[in-house]
């Protein structure tokens, strides 16, 4: 059906029905293809910020670690007493990336039958 309205054709077309649009598949590609992306974005962040976490955790096990050993070999070898420093200084000198809100905590602890003769460093870390 077609009207002419000021020497123009222009086509008549008829409200579509509530039901018609229901069921119309026009723009359903793009709608599914936008709910998807956001998903798949919250998705690509959470992971990015796991990885910074577990690289966190690692480097500071890593720091730990270095500080025990290095604390329990100036224990083994030192006489004047400055495991302790040499820990601390160890702990300090291996945190690279980034800088945690506490200190380790450093004692001696007994291994075996012998008594103190190991050196344990702990750490709480928050951000």
């Amino acid at each position: 059906m077609f009207a002419r309205c000021k020497n123009a054709w222009i086509r008549k077309t008829k409200a579509a029905a509530p039901t018609k649009i229901l069921h119309n598949q026009r723009g359903g590609t793009l709608l599914l293809t936008a709910l998807s992306m956001s998903g798949l974005v919250g998705a690509t962040g959470l992971a990015v910020d796991v990885a910074q976490w577990f690289l966190w955790k690692r480097e500071l096990q890593y720091a730990v670690d270095q500080a025990a050993v290095s604390g329990a070999y100036s224990l083994s070898k030192d006489a004047q007493g400055k495991w302790r420093e040499r820990a601390l200084s160890e702990f300090n000198g291996n945190r690279q990336i980034v800088t945690f809100n506490s200190s380790p905590h450093i004692r001696i602890a007994n291994f075996g039958d012998n008594q103190n003769n190991s050196v344990i460093v702990e750490v709480k870390a928050s951000r």
